[in-house]
């Protein structure tokens, strides 16, 4: 965010217009409004079974502020972060902006609408019905768009010279004579002035890597800079040190006004190629995941705070090095997140299966631009999906496409998400869903198989499991032990192939959609986390392809009881971990020890331990749990433990913060377990947990939550009001401690 930004998010009002199935619009009629606070969703929702229907229709926001001396002689425009899906913006009764397309930004010009000394007054007039015209709507599709003002506002307010836009990127990289580039276009207004452009990059300590000045020239808008440095003087950005920059671009005209717009980058050379994908010159596997950016109750509404966690979750819980944004541009805040923490990103425009008319043709291409100028400075995004998901071919839109996006930004490679086999192949990138694993089937084909082309091209799976084998997080054990292992067979076989440059499974978390999807509730339970973000086992495996140099992992995918499984019995038991070796106990007993499953997963960093055998106890058997005990060399590295005779001890409660700002929007979750004598999950209580807040703080969904397979979570949302929140959380039998939240 630039020095002249504001954030814009609080003192809005909020009014239902009409629903879709009485849809009118009548501008004239009062309306019933409420206070809220931006990010916003037009409905919230319960967390299943409900009707999609009820989040489409028209929907008023608006927000009356006073005029400020600092706008005198002033630009001042808003940026809307995203609107779902379409939105007339009116300032003191007249329209001064529309936008259709709810993914990507959009600036509204006030300047010549604002009435000076006066109260102003912004309408923002949103359609969350899915529009035809509009991408990616017009055919059936797997998820929601929800609808509202669901990302943030952001004031801004410039001299009446002014830059537009700023692209900064690195040329040869590899070598010692490193070189930044950059182009910045300035607004018509800027173009007779006279003056100066000064480009600054600054390093995280603030000290300046180097400064160049360019000299205005009369009708010139667009000013390009190069500079050398030796490689000493920039350090690239990777997954593993994801070194950023500060670049900032400040103009000087000679009448004495300034503007400056400042960026946040990284500078890395990555490429997609016949022999895998290369990062700074070196190889790299890629493991990742599709992402949702849809949460229970809010829809998209998520603030800053959730958005970024998601990136978290991805790359620290499970250690992945990509993600997918499945299928639309993405919170900025979590593009943002993934430049900070070193998570690649592939950034898709809006769609899935449909391709529309001439019109809507236009506004996907539209949607694509605004998309690749809203990120094109992230070091993140190595990848522009410029092709609509799991569509058929279409020679001329998509050879459009893929010269927009070189043309905007030659500096990365393009993809199509295809589903068909011997689809045309336009971009850089060949991308697949490949949905062939069965559990009995190859895990993965040839690619030339897929590509139906003679010779092998750069390519990336970029969808597997998902529907083929879903699991909900309650499911029975033997099912999401299948589920993770399936994760797993995939994965191995492409680390085994050197002409695929990595693998994206389908999806991270589950996640709601309409009723011709999911699973009768509303809900797709493909995700290796479910739409709490609590983990399944196949979350598990991906933990445990952790480096053990960053952290130990066991995670035994049981629940030890005997008669969990169809015939009863332990066997197999399979274990997540990236230890050398286990040994498994039943009290003092000791039942063997067990290695990685090298045989059946040859590739795998850290195969899962499969025990076939030494758990051969008998239904009824007095037996006295299981112990497991993961060791490195002949040092005891981990233990997690079983009990003989589980019984609910506790109810807990866990924030994943303690501290939130005090601005009305801001959240953070917090987990509840049931838990027993050793701590683990009691997966098959049914317990109801009551929730009860104290202080200036609001629970995002209901106050009264069930157990899902041992463990629930709701999310809390802060006030305006600085102090302190209480979260009180109990069952029939158990209570929690306090989770107390400082707002600040």
């Amino acid at each position: 965010m630039s020095l002249r930004e504001i954030c814009w998010n609080r003192g809005w009002q909020f009014a239902a217009i009409s629903h879709e199935d009485n849809n009118r619009c009548n501008k004239e009629q009062p309306f019933e409004f409420i206070s809220v606070v931006l990010p916003h969703t037009c409905k919230e929702l319960p967390f299943d079974c409900f009707d999609e229907r009820v989040t489409l229709g028209h929907w008023l926001y608006r927000k009356d502020f006073s005029w400020e001396e600092s706008f005198c002689g002033k630009r001042v425009a808003l940026r809307f972060d995203g609107v779902m899906c379409c939105a007339e913006v009116t300032v003191n009764g007249k329209t001064v902006a529309k936008h259709e397309g709810g993914f990507t930004p959009f600036i509204v010009e006030l300047t010549d609408a604002l009435i000076p000394n006066r109260t102003n007054r912004i309408e923002v007039w949103v359609d969350s019905t899915e529009n035809p015209k509009v991408a990616p709507f017009g055919g059936v599709m797997d998820y929601l768009t929800f609808g509202g003002i669901y990302r943030d506002v952001t004031l801004i307010v410039t001299e009446p010279e002014y830059i537009t836009s700023f692209k900064i990127w690195g040329e040869n990289l590899l070598t010692n004579e490193r070189t930044v580039a950059a182009a910045i276009e300035l607004c018509p207004e800027a173009v007779h002035v006279g003056g100066t452009l000064e480009l600054i990059l600054t390093d995280k300590e603030d000290q300046k890597v180097f400064t160049a000045i360019h000299p205005l020239e009369p009708g010139k808008m667009i000013y390009r800079f190069s500079q050398p440095l030796p490689a000493e003087k920039l350090t690239l950005w990777s997954v593993e040190c994801p070194v950023l920059y500060r670049a900032e671009v400040v103009l000087k005209c000679k009448n004495g006004h300034i503007d400056r717009l400042g960026v946040r980058t990284g500078f890395r050379q990555a490429e997609f190629t016949v022999h895998g994908f290369y990062l700074n010159g070196e190889k790299l596997n890629l493991v990742g995941t599709n992402h949702h950016q849809a949460f229970p109750y809010i829809g998209y509404a998520a603030p800053k705070r959730l958005q970024r966690k998601d990136a978290d979750i991805l790359k620290q819980e499970l250690g992945l090095n990509i993600v997918r944004t499945s299928h639309y541009p993405q919170s900025p805040h979590f593009i943002e997140r993934c430049d900070e923490i070193g998570l690649l990103v592939f950034e898709e425009l809006p769609g899935w299966h449909h391709i529309g008319n001439a019109e809507w043709k236009q506004n996907a291409q539209r949607q694509l631009e605004e998309m690749i100028c809203r990120d094109w400075n992230s070091p993140s995004i190595v990848l522009w999906g410029v092709r609509i998901n799991e569509s058929l071919d279409d020679h001329d839109f998509y050879t459009e496409n893929n010269a927009i996006a070189h043309r905007l930004d030659p500096t990365r490679q393009t993809a199509g998400v295809r589903a068909i086999e011997n689809s045309e192949f336009l971009e850089d990138v060949f991308t697949f869903n490949e949905f062939v694993y069965n559990g009995q089937t190859v895990p993965i084909r040839q690619q030339q198989e897929i590509t139906g082309l003679k010779q092998d091209v750069p390519y990336l799976i970029t969808e597997f499991a998902g529907h083929m084998y879903p699991a909900k997080r309650f499911d029975a054990e033997e099912r999401l032990i299948e589920h993770a292992l399936r994760h797993a067979k995939v994965q191995d076989a492409v680390l085994g192939d050197d002409t695929v440059c990595g693998a994206i499974c389908w999806c991270a978390f589950d996640y709601n959609t309409h009723c011709e999807f999911g699973s009768g509730n509303r809900t797709c339970f493909h995700g290796v986390f479910d739409a709490f973000r609590l983990p399944k086992y196949a979350a598990w495996f991906y933990e445990s392809q952790i480096s053990p140099k960053v952290r130990g992992v066991l995670r035994p995918a049981t629940i030890a009881s005997m008669g969990e499984r169809s015939g009863s019995g332990l066997c197999p038991m399979v274990v997540f971990t990236n230890h050398e070796r286990i040994k498994l106990y039943s009290g003092e007993q000791f039942l063997g020890e067990y290695f990685p499953d090298r045989e059946e997963f040859p590739h795998l960093a850290h195969p899962p331990v499969i025990a076939r055998r030494g758990l051969d106890f008998l239904w009824g058997d007095f037996w006295k749990g299981i112990r497991v005990e993961a060791y490195d060399g002949d040092v005891l590295a981990e233990t997690v433990e079983f009990a003989r005779d589980p019984y609910a001890v506790g109810l807990t409660a866990v924030a994943d913060d303690t501290v939130l700002m005090a601005d009305g929007s801001d959240a953070t979750r917090v987990v509840l377990s049931l838990v027993d004598q050793n701590g683990n999950l009691m997966v098959y209580n049914r317990e109801v947990v009551r929730l009860q807040l104290e202080g200036d703080a609001t629970l995002v969904g209901p106050k009264y939550l069930p157990m899902i397979g041992g463990s629930t979570a709701c999310w809390i949302r802060a006030g305006e009001t600085v102090g302190e929140i209480r979260l009180l959380a109990e069952t029939d039998y158990f209570k929690a401690l306090p989770v107390t939240i400082i707002l600040q």
